[in-house]
């Protein structure tokens, strides 16, 4: 028996050796695929559609998080708190298939390469001189160009949604970006039913950020003690274009909500992050991974 037991624990090993170095190894691919794809969006590459699929797929939902279990948030609820779901919603119907020139032209340069343009592009492009002036700004918002970091520019933009109940932009960026960021789900829920004292945030940098983007929707202004504090960690530079950043989603907020844009299937809801207490958020991150 004993010695059955060493040659069990001689060949476990190995074992063990192999499977760590797989895990780090899918944590390089990974994140290697994930900065191809962001050189693809930022330059608008134009590279096969099936890899470009992938490429996606990989970033929303990477294969190897079977080996990872992922709580993005408490218990799910049916229904949203502001809108329902079911039938057609929208106020102002998108453009549809077959588009004219000028349309598919602007569709094509608002989306990635090869990717269906999302229902909001297809609002914006019934009003197609907006759409154009548009894209040279919300581009911008987007790219690498910006001076705040992903992080940052996703806690503006999630507290800025969640904010103004646009659900829909708020869904949309929390699927695509949230992960690729490390909000973990007490965070998320926290952007939509907290604030900035909650325990999840333990980075002063994030606190801050929210609680600028909090007194711009509430006061539109900043407080000088808020200023003041706000000059300690981030540029004149990046002060601007959170500034801007805000107002931006704002104005995108509305444009979703006025228009009841019809949600993007599988997206979150705000009911999907339902609020807990500040004691289980610090439960809750201390046991589980990032999204």
């Amino acid at each position: 028996m004993e010695l059955r037991t060493r040659l069990l624990q001689a060949a476990a090993y190995p074992l063990v050796i192999v499977a760590m170095a797989g895990l780090l190894l899918t944590g390089v691919v990974q994140h290697t695929m994930e900065e191809f794809l962001f050189m693809v969006q930022d330059w608008h590459l134009q590279i096969n559609p099936v890899l470009l699929r992938l490429l996606e797929w990989n970033a929303a939902a990477p294969w190897w998080t079977f080996l990872i279990p992922k709580r993005y948030h408490a218990a799910p609820v049916s229904k949203s708190e502001t809108l329902d779901h079911e039938g057609t919603m929208n106020r102002i119907e998108p453009a549809h298939p077959p588009y004219t020139d000028d349309v598919a032209a602007r569709l094509e340069a608002m989306m990635p390469a090869g990717v269906p343009p999302i229902g909001l592009f297809r609002t914006f492009v019934r009003n197609l001189p907006m759409a154009d002036a548009m894209a040279g700004w919300g581009g911008y918002e987007l790219s690498r160009r910006l001076s705040l970091t992903m992080r940052d520019r996703e806690l503006v933009i999630d507290r800025t949604c969640a904010r103004c109940r646009c659900e829909y932009e708020w869904g949309v960026h929390v699927a695509f970006f949230a992960e690729r960021v490390g909000l973990t789900g007490a965070q998320i829920s926290s952007l939509v039913h907290g604030d900035a004292s909650d325990a999840c945030w333990t980075d002063e940098r994030d606190r801050l950020v929210i609680r600028a983007t909090d007194a711009l929707h509430d006061r539109a202004d900043l407080d000088d003690d808020l200023w003041r504090r706000l000059q300690g960690t981030f540029s004149d530079e990046q002060a601007l274009d959170l500034f801007l950043l805000a107002g931006w989603y704002h104005a995108i907020s509305y444009a979703a909500n006025g228009a009841r844009v019809e949600p993007e299937p599988g997206v979150f809801w705000f009911t999907d992050v339902v609020p807990y207490g500040d004691a289980e958020r610090a439960r809750t991150d201390a046991r589980q991974p990032s999204l």
